[in-house]
């Protein structure tokens, strides 16, 4: 009986012991990953691709833009096309035009989820919050799992945390946008850029939040995909090839790449999409943004 009693005893305090070690452990996991976070919040528009005017002239975007403005002139009730023609512009950082095309669907369907998420992503990426979240609540009121409504959803919340300040208050709307990020999306295998959105989404997610995604093996290997995608042609749209638009995408796709190998600690992976970025447009913002790590990886 004595020996069974202190047997029991120090259970009990192993016991006891785990429970705090688990608990710290978990404390601290959760402050990792805030902290990561918070770092990401002050520059979350970096991860957002601004064409240069470099760009612009190289591959003849405003001559596409018009092509494109041209092709849907007689089809403002195709509500399809006008949809496809706000994501191309989005992309392109075209948000009055995006705008107008979005609206144009949202007169057919004043509900349309796609079209209030472009409106979104333009209000969040000129960084107009308010309209940003107004498009967001929406989004969530219809409970639309399009990779672009949660891009949406996720954008304006990281905007508002980073407005916010205040540990608790940032720790709540991080913990939203963490979860939104881990919420399924719905895709379209019919329409390449549903599926190519869903990849980027899954990229921004392990960047901005490494330690609380943790699936940076299977971001790296979608990018691949799409990588090898977009080298063989771009999308169509309503019959024009558009090469900017599939350079841009390119960007995205060679500067997230380049950003979770380094991540990884794969230095020479990382520093060959990094100078792939510089060859496309070396004066944009991500341009400038993989010069900087083309410099760290080698000091690496």
């Amino acid at each position: 009986n004595a020996v069974l009693e202190s047997v029991s005893g120090a259970d009990q305090l192993i016991n006891r012991w785990l429970v705090s070690e688990k608990g710290f452990q978990a404390r601290r996991l959760f402050r990792q990953i805030i902290e990561n976070s918070e770092k990401a919040l002050s520059t979350v528009h970096d991860a957002i691709y601004f064409p240069s005017q470099v760009f612009r002239v190289r591959f003849g975007i405003d001559a596409e833009l018009q092509q494109l403005d041209d092709a849907l002139h007689d089809r403002a009730g195709d509500r399809e096309a006008l949809l496809a023609a706000a994501r191309a512009c989005l992309l392109l950082t075209e948000f009055r035009r995006c705008d107008a095309y979005a609206d144009a669907a949202l007169a057919l369907d004043e509900e349309d989820a796609l079209a209030i998420a472009c409106k979104g992503l333009a209000s969040g990426m000129r960084g107009d919050l308010d309209r940003a979240l107004e498009h967001a609540a929406t989004l969530e009121r219809l409970d639309s799992r399009h990779p672009m409504a949660m891009e949406a959803r996720l954008l304006a919340l990281l905007m508002q945390a980073a407005k916010v300040g205040g540990m608790s208050d940032v720790s709540e709307l991080l913990r939203d946008a963490q979860q939104l990020f881990l919420e399924p999306v719905e895709v379209d295998s019919g329409d390449a850029m549903d599926t190519v959105e869903a990849h980027m989404l899954e990229a921004r997610a392990n960047t901005l939040f490494p330690d609380a995604i943790n699936r940076r093996e299977a971001a790296i290997d979608a990018l691949r995909s799409v990588l090898a995608q977009l080298e063989q042609g771009g999308f169509e749209l309503h019959g024009l090839a558009l090469e900017g638009l599939r350079m841009a995408q390119l960007i995205y796709a060679h500067f997230y790449l380049g950003q979770l190998l380094q991540a990884q600690g794969d230095t020479g992976g990382a520093q060959l999409h990094y100078e792939k970025v510089i060859q496309i447009d070396p004066s944009s913002n991500f341009g400038e943004a993989a010069y900087l790590s083309l410099g760290d990886t080698r000091q690496d």
